[in-house]
């Protein structure tokens, strides 16, 4: 994860008599203008040095060792046909340090040091959002700002961003003991994972210039670095269990506990503290939280599944989660060294923080699937789910859309297939942006697969996604708050594959 460098600056172009905007909801995006404002080129009458900015020396570093042993043994006792076994472990870190985040250097606001000369962007820039905004607008190339940014202070003591940087370090050790199952018409497997999780997390938190250990040389402001660990362990039982009714007919039973880990970001991001006014207040802040708990759920599913013909098959499930420690937003309150203007000497202060807390939250739902082939050669396959999410106070959860569905339609011969998908999701609940909750609206993209075999040891296949080229619509607390919008084009993937 590595960038060196970012070329970046900022200009202020001014804003002419008649600017205005107008928002469209996310039919599309919005119309905006700087009125009288020259956009076409550079004005040293009105476009002035705003800033240069932009984090550099960008190096996320991650690392695993690891070692892993799976046996099995051939029991034979009775419907205990087979035992597998394990162990693992693994010590992953992730780190970015030593972030630089540039300023202005001497010379930077002297026209005179500006890049002489400007490209327009294309004058249909951005018309695949649907909207109108000012066209032709001029840009410095990067080879411009690359030469231009000369006049930054890159200085990696006074302009380390310390926001930026953090340390997380993660050693998992794991064993697992499964007992596979057959009977008379059913079959399944029972079993059990054992997971500890030891964590050390380092990340930065604002503090006053004396607080004890406070590093005072970034420009920044002064911070400490903050060390915390935990180790937890999680029990995880599973169970599946497969009965053939008939023939034609399977009934499928899962019940399990699983585990994962709150992301990196969520644990070591950075304190921000905003100090109380007097001593003895509240005072506020917000950013990472390295006390969070692994994620865990407890997972149910039954399903029903007959095959009326070869190849063709449909299919109903009922499935529920109860996800006992679901990251979500919330607060805490914690004590920091703090001064306040009626008591400079430090002292502990309690501050309530908006952070990544552990809750609880529930999946409910429903999944329906059908497929059938069409005459030898051709086939279509279809599916949908329905669920109702929701965490501990009746708010989303992320990610979780009410309605999925996807509709596929194949044709396969000994040499040729192909295979065109649509797929569908409506809008769900993408996670906060600056405190602020944010979701992406429904959406429907198109994929298409095609294989050829020239012989047994050569073949082609051909994949294309995006066919469709959707426009990604985020909107905040409702459609009449567009936030963003987003295409990101067809892609193709072609691939030779050769046996020896």
């Amino acid at each position: 994860g590595k960038t060196p460098t970012q070329n970046v600056a900022e200009w202020n172009v001014g804003v002419g008599a008649g600017a205005g905007y107008q928002l469209n909801g996310i039919g599309t995006a919005a119309n905006w203008n700087l009125g009288a404002t020259n956009n076409a080129s550079p004005n040293t009458g009105t476009t002035t040095f705003g800033w240069i900015f932009g984090d550099q020396n960008i190096d996320v570093k991650d690392k695993e060792n690891w070692a892993q042993i799976d046996g099995e043994y051939s029991a034979g006792l009775g419907a205990l046909s087979t035992v597998q076994f394990g162990l693992r472990y693994n010590d992953h870190k992730r780190s970015s340090e030593g972030v630089i985040g540039q300023g202005p250097g001497p010379g930077a606001s002297d026209p005179a040091n500006f890049p002489q000369g400007f490209q327009n962007f294309p004058s249909n820039f951005g018309s695949g959002l649907g909207s109108g905004f000012p066209t032709n607008v001029w840009y410095y190339t990067p080879g411009q700002l690359a030469a231009y940014n000369a006049f930054t202070n890159r200085d990696p003591v006074t302009r380390e961003d310390w926001n930026s940087e953090f340390s997380v370090k993660e050693k998992n050790t794991a064993g697992y003991l499964q007992g596979n199952l057959e009977g008379n018409h059913w079959s399944g497997n029972i079993g059990l994972r054992l997971v500890q999780t030891q964590e050390n997390v380092i990340n930065n938190v604002a503090s006053p210039a004396t607080a004890p250990g406070a590093i005072t040389t970034s420009a920044f402001g002064p911070f400490v670095r903050q060390q915390v660990n935990h180790t937890y362990v999680d029990a995880l039982p599973s169970m599946n269990l497969k009965f053939d009714l008939s023939k034609d007919v399977v009934a499928r039973f899962a019940a399990s506990k699983t585990m994962t880990r709150p992301d990196y970001s969520s644990l070591a991001g950075q304190v921000t503290l905003s100090p109380p006014a007097q001593f003895g207040a509240i005072g506020s802040g917000s950013g990472g939280n390295p006390d969070l708990k692994p994620i865990t759920s407890n997972n149910f599913d039954t399903s029903l599944e007959w095959y009326f013909a070869p190849r063709s098959m449909v299919s109903a499930s009922v499935f529920a989660m109860n996800l006992t420690s679901y990251v979500g937003l919330g607060t805490v309150t914690r004590s920091y060294v703090t001064s306040t203007p009626d008591h400079p000497a430090n002292y502990m202060a309690d501050y309530q923080l908006t952070v990544p807390v552990n809750t609880s939250g529930n999946v409910t739902g429903i999944e329906l699937a059908y497929e059938m082939p069409l005459g030898k050669n051709f086939g279509f396959a279809t599916n949908a789910t329905f669920i109702n999410a929701y965490d501990a106070n009746n708010g989303p959860l992320v990610g979780a859309s009410k309605r999925t569905a996807n509709l596929s339609a194949y044709f396969e011969d000994e040499r040729f297939n192909a295979r065109i998908s649509y797929n569908y999701r409506s809008s769900f609940y993408s996670g906060l942006d600056r405190s602020t909750a944010f979701y992406q609206a429904a959406v429907g993209t198109l994929a298409m697969s095609l294989g050829y075999k020239y012989s047994e040891q050569l073949a082609f296949t051909l994949d294309a996604q995006n066919l469709n080229n959707p426009t990604l619509k985020y909107y905040a607390l409702s459609e009449d708050q567009p936030r963003a919008f987003y295409k990101n084009g067809r892609q193709f993937y072609l691939n030779a594959h050769l046996k020896f």
